[in-house]
C-alpha cells in the first residue's frame, strides 16, 4: 500500500502572517477612531447636540444622538479590544460606517452647508474628503471581519 505524501505549501505562513498584520493594524485605527470620536463628542456634547439639532434626518432626536452615538462608537471599540468580541466588533463597525457613509452622501445632496459633527480630527476634513475615509473605514471594516471570521473557524478547527 503506497502512502500519500503530505505537501505543506510553503506560502502559508507568509499569507497567515500578512492577514494577522491586516487584520491587527484595521484593528487599531478603528479603535483609535472610534475612541477618538466618540470621546470627542462628549466632551463637545453641547456643540454636536447643536448640530444634530440642525440635522434634517436627527433633529427630532438630536438629544437621543447626541449621546447615543458617542456611546456607541465607545462600545464598538471595546468590542474590538476584547478578543472575544473581536468579530462582533469589526461587523459593528462595517454597519456603523456604512450607515455614516450613507449620511455623509446624503448631507452631501441636501445640506452641503452643514458642518461635520463627527468630532476629533475627522470634523476638519470637508465633505468629499470625509466621504473617501468613511468609505475606506467601511472597506477596511468589511475586510477585516471576512479575514477575522476565517481566522477564528480555522483556528477553531486546528
Amino acid at each position: 500500500m503506497a502512502q500519500k505524501s503530505v505537501t505543506l505549501n510553503p506560502q502559508y505562513p507568509r499569507k497567515s502572517k500578512w492577514k494577522n498584520i491586516f487584520i491587527e493594524a484595521v484593528n487599531a485605527i478603528l479603535i483609535i477612531t472610534w475612541l477618538h470620536t466618540g470621546i470627542s463628542k462628549l466632551i463637545t456634547h453641547v456643540a454636536f447636540y447643536i448640530q444634530m439639532q440642525q440635522s434634517p434626518l436627527f433633529y427630532k432626536n438630536a438629544l437621543v444622538v447626541s449621546y447615543a452615538a458617542p456611546i456607541l462608537e465607545i462600545i464598538i471599540a471595546a468590542l474590538l479590544i476584547v478578543k472575544k468580541t473581536r468579530f462582533i466588533g469589526f461587523l459593528s463597525s462595517f454597519i456603523l460606517m456604512a450607515f455614516f457613509t450613507f449620511y455623509v452622501v446624503y448631507l452631501m445632496v441636501n445640506v452641503p452647508s452643514l458642518p461635520c459633527s463627527c468630532g476629533g480630527v475627522v470634523s476638519w476634513m470637508n465633505w468629499p474628503q470625509h466621504l473617501v475615509f468613511n468609505i475606506l473605514l467601511t472597506g477596511l471594516s468589511f475586510v477585516a471581519s471576512i479575514l477575522y471570521r476565517k481566522k477564528i473557524k480555522q483556528e477553531s478547527i486546528l
